[in-house]
């Protein structure tokens, strides 16, 4: 790469991966489906109940998304949180949930958008798509590099009817 591309390309990496790993919230479901639509939603479920399902389904879909990021990418310290270019994609998906919940039947906007979603996890779960570094790296867990132990490889087993061994 010429000297002259060198400060383009990182500039353009940086303007990339300017999005850390954030903690998805309400707001940023607010923000994709706007908030009277989303706190009917959440009346609608919460019923006679004390508490909101809100938390649950946030917690879920953080789990969810952070399994398929780990697959191909290191994770953040931050256990509630998800790469920035996920976080729209979590709300979408965080709001698909509640509707489901509510047995609400979803829009074809709203179809089309958890069904991009759920493509965009896919691919960066194969490595396929680029998510940002997080910005506190999980230490590696070394218990998963250890190769799985093998038993029984030190004998030839035997099958017979005194010993049925194998």
């Amino acid at each position: 790469m010429s000297a002259l591309l060198q400060p383009l390309a990182f500039s353009l990496y940086l303007s990339v991966f300017a999005m850390n790993w954030i903690t998805p919230t309400i707001n940023d479901v607010y923000d994709y489906a706007g908030q009277p639509v989303v706190d009917q939603i959440i009346t609608v479920l919460q019923g006679s109940r004390t508490t909101s399902p809100l938390p649950g389904i946030i917690t879920k879909v953080v789990l969810e998304f952070r399994g398929r990021v780990a697959k191909c990418n290191q994770l953040d310290a931050n256990p509630a949180a998800v790469p920035g270019c996920c976080l729209s994609r979590a709300a979408v998906v965080i709001y698909c949930r509640l509707k489901m919940a509510a047995m609400m039947q979803m829009e074809k906007e709203e179809r089309s958008d958890l069904a991009e979603a759920g493509a965009f996890m896919e691919r960066v779960e194969k490595g396929q798509s680029v998510v940002e570094p997080p910005d506190n790296p999980l230490a590696a867990n070394f218990d998963q590099a250890l190769p799985s132990p093998s038993f029984g490889k030190g004998r030839p087993r035997e099958f017979t009817r005194a010993s049925q061994d194998g």
